[in-house]
């Protein structure tokens, strides 16, 4: 190789220094006009009109979504993004309301109610089985209005008693009156016969009974209770034996007035008035009976049958004697609730109305009495035939045992 003079490798050299001089100035141009030179610092700031201004290092290329930018290091770039829309899908909701209770009124027009002019009733009339022992409770009102009736009745007994003894029974009596304060429902005895119970063995029956009427006699309390007297007789039994146990129960009750004289109605006469308690109730006696014998199967056959004022014109009648009278409807209300009997202490032979007891005994019925005169005819099931006049009904023929009817009617209000 060739060594150079020291001259041409000066030469050479200060050629190339300015070549280099040169590119370095236009160099120096170029990046002056095209990007303004930031070396405080690197930052990042965001313009309310939605323009970005990021400061990068690193000489590295930033990709935003639109843009593509080449950041030169040490150099703030603007990027102005383009407006976004994002879609979020929210899931299905359920919105539960609670509501506070209510109240709703509701205003009704006025209505108008008809009440027809009558009341219907029943009335189940049932006749049971024969018993062949029968017991019977006379009571007998010895107030001082009954002097006329009492002998009366121990005129026309005989009758009574001998139809008894013809009917082949096995019966006994016992006799008390309406004086509860004095007899308490006590059995009398009978006279000429030493025992309170009468029965077809005691000798001479017609003698004894009529006796025994004529010695009760009247003018004792008038304050009559034949129906608590009935009630007392069956509480007392235990030491007086007038009620077998197997045996039928017949009442027999004599009397002008009514239960108290008046049967609790202080309008009918305020001076006789005298208030009901419990045992002066028909309903009362016929559950004391119930009670006290039924049981075991066996029912007790009863008949409350009673002689008594059964209209105005029979109260008429017996006022026309001196006392005051009044219509038995207790006693009527006993009779209907046992298809008892009911006669007129007005009759002038007591012997039809004590026949149809006997009758009764018998286990047959003949007629029952209604609660009021009824408005229409009644009807009957089963049917049978009948006559009614006011409100007693008589069967046509007599309904025999075994036999129950109910009875359909209509009273007025």
């Amino acid at each position: 190789m060739v060594a150079l003079p020291i001259w041409i490798k000066l030469r050479l050299h200060f050629k190339y220094m300015k070549t280099y001089i040169y590119l370095i100035a236009v160099m120096s141009l170029t990046l002056a006009s095209c990007a303004k030179v930031n070396f405080a610092t690197n930052e990042s700031n965001v313009d309310p009109q939605g323009s970005t201004t990021t400061t990068l290092s690193g000489g590295t290329t930033t990709t935003v979504p639109g843009v593509t930018t080449t950041t030169v290091p040490g150099t703030t770039t603007t990027v102005t993004l383009p407006p976004t829309t994002t879609t979020v899908t929210l899931p299905p909701t359920t919105t539960t309301v609670t509501l506070p209770p209510t109240t709703t009124t509701v205003t009704l027009p006025p209505t108008t109610t008809t009440v027809p002019g009558y009341v219907t009733r029943t009335k189940t009339v049932s006749v049971t089985p024969t018993m062949t022992s029968v017991d019977i409770l006379l009571v007998i009102d010895d107030s001082s209005s009954m002097a006329q009736d009492n002998a009366k009745l121990a005129m026309r007994m005989a009758n009574f008693v001998s139809g008894l003894q013809a009917a082949n029974l096995d019966w006994q009596m016992c006799v008390t009156t309406t004086d509860t304060g004095y007899y308490e429902g006590r059995p009398i005895v009978w006279s000429g016969a030493g025992s309170h119970r009468l029965n077809k063995n005691s000798g001479n029956l017609n003698l004894i009974f009529q006796q025994t009427i004529y010695d009760i006699g009247s003018g004792y309390s008038n304050d009559e209770q034949g129906i608590k007297a009935s009630t007392l007789s069956v509480l007392g039994n235990g030491s007086t034996g007038c009620y077998r146990p197997q045996a039928a129960l017949a009442v027999i009750l004599i009397s002008d007035e009514d239960e108290r004289s008046v049967g609790g109605v202080y309008n009918l006469s305020s001076a006789q008035y005298q208030p009901l308690g419990t045992q002066n109730y028909p309903q009362n006696y016929v559950n004391t009976v119930a009670n006290t014998f039924n049981g075991g199967g066996f029912v007790k056959k009863l008949a409350f049958n009673s002689i008594i004022v059964t209209d105005s014109s029979c109260e008429a009648a017996q006022d026309a004697q001196g006392s005051s009278s009044f219509i038995g409807k207790k006693y009527i209300e006993a009779s209907n609730m046992t298809a008892g009997g009911i006669g007129s202490i007005c009759a002038g032979d007591y012997s039809t109305d004590l026949n149809l007891f006997r009758i009764n005994i018998q286990n047959t019925v003949s007629s029952v009495n209604l609660d009021c005169v009824p408005t229409q005819t009644p009807t009957l099931s089963p049917n049978y035939a009948f006559t009614l006049t006011g409100n007693k009904m008589v069967f046509n023929p007599a309904l025999q045992e075994g036999v129950t009817v109910t009875i359909t009617y209509r009273c007025p209000l």
